[in-house]
C-alpha cells in the first residue's frame, strides 16, 4: 500500500494547504524539465499521483484520520478497489501531459517576462544594489580603523559595531563569488535594441496614437484583469482554501513606429525620474 502522505512528505494530519504547498514544492523539484536526474520523470508521476489521490478523496477520509485504524482501512480499500489502476493510469498521463504543459506555459512567460523589460531593469536594480553593498563593506570595515588612527584610539571600539554588518556582507559575496555583479545577462542588448526600432511589420491598420500613420510596428498590449468572485471553503480549524474567480481581458492596440518611439522616449524619462 502506498502511503500518498509520505510520497508528499507530509504527516498524515496535513490539510489541503498543505497538500497543494507540497506538491508545488516537490513539482517544481522534480520536473523533467528541471531535474536531469534518470528517475525524474518517474518521481513527477509518482508525487502527481499522490496530488490527485489526496486531493479527491481529501473530503472523504479527513474525518477518518482521527481514527488510526479506520483510516488505514479506508486508504487499504481504495487501492484494492477496482477503479485504482484506472484512476493511477490517468494520474500517470495527466502528470506527463502537466509536464508538457507546465514547462510550455513557464517558458511563454519567462519569454514575455523578458520582452517587458523589467528582467533587464531588475538586473541593474540588483547590480546597483551589489554595487552598493561593497563600497558599504569597505566603509564599514576601515572606518573604525581610520577614525582610530587619525582621531582616536578609542574609536576602534566601533569595531564591535560596524564588523558584524561588515562580515556578513563579506559572507554574501563569498555565497554569489562566481557572478556577484553581474548575476545574468541582460536579454536586450545592441542588436535586440536595434531591432525594435529598425523592424517593420506590414499591416493595414491605422496607428491609434497617430491617426496617419500605418501600425507598422510593435502593438501596444493592456492586460485588464477584473475579481469577478471569491470562494472561501473550510473544513474546520486550520483547513480553509480561499479560490477566486476572475475574467481577464488582453487588448492589442496598433501602433505605428512613431509612437513607439514615443512611448519608448516616455518610459526612459519615467525611470530616470524615479531613480
Amino acid at each position: 500500500m502506498k502511503d500518498y502522505f509520505s510520497i508528499l512528505e507530509l504527516p498524515d494530519n496535513a490539510s489541503m494547504d498543505d497538500i497543494k504547498t507540497a506538491y508545488r514544492k516537490l513539482a517544481k523539484r522534480y520536473h523533467p524539465d528541471v531535474n536531469k536526474s534518470p528517475d525524474a520523470h518517474e518521481k513527477f508521476c509518482e508525487i502527481t499521483e499522490a496530488y490527485e489521490f489526496l486531493i479527491h478523496h481529501w473530503i472523504k477520509f479527513s474525518d477518518k484520520r482521527s481514527d488510526k485504524i479506520k483510516y488505514e482501512q479506508y486508504y487499504q480499500q481504495q487501492h484494492q478497489s477496482a477503479d485504482y489502476e484506472r484512476f493511477r493510469r490517468e494520474a500517470q498521463e495527466k502528470a506527463r501531459r502537466q509536464a508538457r504543459m507546465r514547462y510550455e506555459k513557464f517558458k511563454k512567460q519567462h519569454e514575455a517576462f523578458q520582452e517587458s523589460g523589467l528582467n533587464d531593469i531588475a538586473l541593474i536594480f540588483t547590480m546597483l544594489m551589489r554595487f552598493i553593498s561593497a563600497v558599504l563593506f569597505f566603509a564599514l570595515f576601515f572606518t573604525p580603523i581610520v577614525f582610530a588612527v587619525k582621531a582616536h584610539w578609542t574609536w576602534i571600539f566601533l569595531i564591535l559595531f560596524m564588523w558584524p554588518f561588515a562580515i556578513g556582507l563579506a559572507w554574501n559575496y563569498y555565497d554569489h563569488r562566481t557572478n556577484y555583479f553581474y548575476p545574468w545577462k541582460l536579454y536586450y542588448n545592441f542588436n535586440r535594441i536595434k531591432h525594435l526600432f529598425t523592424d517593420k511589420r506590414v499591416s493595414s491598420e491605422q496607428c491609434y496614437y497617430c491617426r496617419r500613420k500605418t501600425a507598422d510596428s510593435r502593438s501596444y498590449v493592456l492586460d485588464l484583469f477584473k475579481i469577478k468572485d471569491i470562494k472561501l471553503r473550510t473544513g474546520g480549524f486550520r483547513q480553509h482554501n480561499v479560490n477566486y474567480v476572475n475574467d481577464s481581458v488582453r487588448v492589442v492596440i496598433p501602433r505605428s513606429s512613431k509612437a513607439f518611439i514615443i512611448h519608448s522616449l516616455s518610459i526612459i524619462v519615467k525611470s530616470c525620474c524615479l531613480l
